[in-house]
């Protein structure tokens, strides 16, 4: 069955679909040699044409840090101790003298532990303070018993005055009958006996009286002198008083140079910008150890890079680097310009360094000190890792390519 006798396939459709392939047609020939021939060469011409006008560079890539070129300039920690406080942070821009952190010190420079030294002043401040104690007492009960005594005195002194009086007038009495004793007696009224009795009594009231004055004298000259003795005593305790006072406040500054002397201030040296800070607070550093490195105002920056051995006699001062610094991606942040300054000649062996070969040492001095994206600048610096394509040579593509063949002719 043919496929227009077909149930399957309409007949007009096969027709539509079959009549471009009758009647005649031109059926395209393949080139002939000649025009293969000319696309060759002229090929061959072109590619000629780009070996020979082509340059190819030769690269390494270098790896670093960026350096301070002078150096770092340290802070140090004056003695042993724990980290109090500290006082800046990782890119502040400081001024000598500027304090950075505090440190508290366990011991002084004698190696006198400081809590033995506080408890010793301590105890020292107790006994003080019992003795200051004792002599307030002793102030009030002294100024209670010159009172007492002053009273005491005052009330001896009217007593024995008041017997003075009355002594007195016996005494008039008994002159009077001593008198009349004796002209009684001259006459022999009376008796002898009683002449003596009188004269005994009499006697007897003047040497009374004569006592009870010297009493009324001294009564009076002690409440005379009892007020400079008073001003004398109240002098010689507020001296003493005032000497504790004294203690006390030597003590006092002997305290606050205690509290003052374990702790210390550790202050920058230079004006600059922080660019490392290795304590935390509460860690313990050891005397004499850096803590925080400044980077000196108007200090330039190097880029100290490790190079491949192969590149030796290639990298010469003035080689052109472009630093890509690895904190700034080069697609957000571009890389920055800058010129080979030193290079060592000693090779450093392979592994040194984290180098998977042998390699030797050049610093770069960048042409700038900060990036910028959009309207924000940042500033480079030290310690931010970097890579570099370093330019060795540049040749044209048939001298890479024939190369070997060159280096078996020049032998």
């Amino acid at each position: 069955m043919s496929l227009f006798q077909s149930s399957h396939f309409r007949t007009e459709a096969i027709l539509a679909l079959t009549r471009p392939l009758f009647g005649e047609r031109l059926i395209p020939a393949p080139p002939g040699w000649r025009v293969a021939a000319l696309l060759t060469i002229t090929f061959l011409l072109l590619a000629a044409i780009t070996l020979t006008v082509l340059e190819l560079p030769r690269k390494v890539t270098a790896t670093g840090v960026l350096v301070a070129e002078t150096g770092l300039t340290w802070a140090y920690a004056p003695m042993a101790g724990h980290i109090e406080a500290i006082h800046v942070r990782r890119g502040d821009v400081i001024k000598a003298g500027d304090p950075l952190l505090r440190i508290t010190h366990d011991a002084d420079a004698s190696g006198q532990s400081y809590a033995a030294r506080s408890l010793a002043l301590e105890a020292e401040e107790k006994a003080l303070a019992e003795r200051s104690r004792l002599a307030a007492e002793q102030r009030r009960f002294l100024t209670s018993s010159q009172t007492g005594e002053q009273q005491r005195l005052q009330q001896q002194e009217a007593t024995t005055l008041a017997e003075l009086k009355l002594e007195r007038a016996k005494a008039v009495i008994a002159d009077e009958a001593f008198r009349t004793a004796g002209e009684v007696a001259s006459s022999g009224a009376i008796s002898r006996l009683d002449r003596d009795r009188a004269e005994a009594m009499w006697l007897e009231s003047r040497q009374r009286l004569e006592q009870l004055q010297a009493a009324a004298t001294s009564a009076a000259a002690l409440l005379k002198a009892l007020p400079s003795k008073q001003a004398s005593e109240q002098s010689e305790l507020d001296t003493r008083l005032a000497v504790l006072e004294q203690e006390a406040a030597t003590l006092g500054q002997r305290r606050l140079e205690l509290r003052l002397s374990r702790q210390s201030e550790v202050s920058s040296p230079v004006s600059g910008q922080i660019v490392a800070l290795r304590p935390e607070t509460g860690s313990f550093v050891s005397a004499r150890s850096p803590q925080i490195a400044v980077l000196p105002q108007g200090e330039k920056l190097l880029a100290e890079l490790s190079v491949p051995s192969s590149a030796l006699g290639l990298v010469v001062p003035g080689t052109p680097l472009r630093l890509h610094i690895e904190s700034f991606p080069h697609a957000k942040f571009g890389a920055v310009a800058a010129v080979v300054e030193e290079v060592s000649p000693v090779l450093q062996p392979a592994g040194e360094g984290q180098s998977a070969q042998p390699f030797f040492r050049i610093r770069a001095r960048p042409a700038a000190a900060t990036l910028h994206r959009d309207s924000q600048t940042f500033a480079l610096q030290p310690d931010m890792r970097l890579h570099a394509f370093v330019l060795l040579e540049q040749r044209r593509a048939f001298e890479w390519l024939f190369e070997p063949l060159l280096e078996a002719l020049r032998r």
